[in-house]
């Protein structure tokens, strides 16, 4: 499914207690695409390798207004990235942020909890795929999934949905054969955002500023509240086939968690 309306508003806009606090995505988008470029240089890397290999090709979920996935276009020319965001209004500002950007595709709808957009982007993403790539054994679709901000401005819902539809198990038959949502030998999955772990705010010295952020997000809405990376986001993980392979500090107290395929 594909942003179709040209004269999008702010009235269309469906999640806006989601939302960032304003200057916070311009401050963070840096620090992330620094952060995640070695993933990404990798992931080229193991493709450029084989024969008629395509680019590696990322999944964003919620990208926005576009920030994040701007910053790491411009220092991954060598991968393909799809942004994705729920509504019209949101997936247009993305289209202008990264209008000069020629390895960031057309930004698509998606909301996690809706199998129907997720069957749509995975069958686009196959069928672009098919056409730009004589690679066989190019099968999975996306090589890596990217979502920022998202986990504790959402009801965890959302996050076991992301999780469920990229859960191995799961195949889909489009024009590349059976295909899974991502690559699993050398794909990963990383969230970016502020964390519990181990039943606690990430340190004793943002113990306040992290308590007060989670006060201010679940007085917008009650299923909001930071994730215990620990109690929560590893078991989750783990139900539907991946493992927390690397959790890096970022600035302001925030976290990049790093997952991968148990059985790559």
């Amino acid at each position: 499914m594909t942003a179709s309306s040209p004269t999008a508003n702010l009235d269309q806009a469906k999640f806006r207690k989601s939302w960032s606090t304003s200057g916070s995505a311009e401050r963070n988008s840096g620090p992330i695409a620094e952060a995640i470029t070695p993933y990404l240089s990798q992931l080229a890397s193991s493709r450029s390798s084989r024969a008629g290999a395509r680019k590696p090709l990322v999944l964003e979920i919620a990208s926005g207004f576009g920030q994040q996935i701007s910053k790491i276009a411009e220092r991954n020319p060598e991968v393909e990235l799809q942004p994705t965001e729920a509504d019209d209004y949101l997936a247009e500002k993305i289209d202008e942020q990264c209008s000069s950007l020629k390895n960031v595709r057309p930004a698509k709808l998606l909301e996690a909890t809706s199998q129907g957009y997720w069957s749509a982007a995975i069958q686009d993403a196959a069928f672009a795929i098919d056409k730009a790539s004589s690679d066989p054994s190019s099968k999975d679709v996306f090589d890596a999934i990217l979502i920022c901000n998202l986990t504790h401005v959402s009801p965890f819902d959302v996050t076991e949905a992301i999780f469920a539809q990229l859960d191995p198990r799961i195949s889909h038959i489009t024009m590349l054969g059976e295909s899974r949502m991502l690559n699993q030998k050398d794909g990963f999955v990383a969230i970016y955002g502020a964390f519990k772990q181990k039943g606690s705010f990430t340190s004793e010295g943002d113990k306040k500023e992290s308590s007060q952020f989670d006060e201010e997000i679940r007085a917008r809405d009650p299923s909001f509240g930071l994730r215990d990376i620990d109690s929560e986001m590893i078991p989750l993980a783990e139900r539907h086939g991946y493992t927390l392979d690397e959790r890096k500090a970022m600035p302001a107290n925030n976290l990049l968690l790093i997952f991968r395929p148990l059985m790559r």
